[in-house]
């Protein structure tokens, strides 16, 4: 499913925009292991997850959520800013 639905987007976004994507944005900032590999199969170099998931990623940054983490495929994977989220979505803040 996954496959599919990534390549829907990819072949979408060419028909708007007349090229491919470089990064993708994971709905719900979602990553499950493996979804790298799918990207890059699909010419996607980089794409966004919640920082949290860099901070318990198997392999993590350097510079925690603030930096790219290089996935085994050659893909980056960016950690999306917490406190930037919470100020978008938060009822609160």
């Amino acid at each position: 499913a996954a496959e599919a639905q990534v390549a829907v987007a990819v072949e979408h976004h060419a028909r708007l925009f007349g090229a491919p994507p470089h990064g993708f944005w994971l709905p719900e900032c979602a990553f499950a292991p493996g979804l790298d590999e799918v990207l890059a199969r699909h010419g996607i170099g980089y794409f966004f997850v919640d920082g949290p998931a860099l901070l318990h990623a198997s392999a993590r940054p350097v510079r925690g959520a603030f930096a790219p983490l290089l996935c085994p495929s050659g893909v980056a994977a960016f950690g999306r800013d917490e406190e930037c989220g919470r100020q978008v979505w938060s009822r609160a803040e």
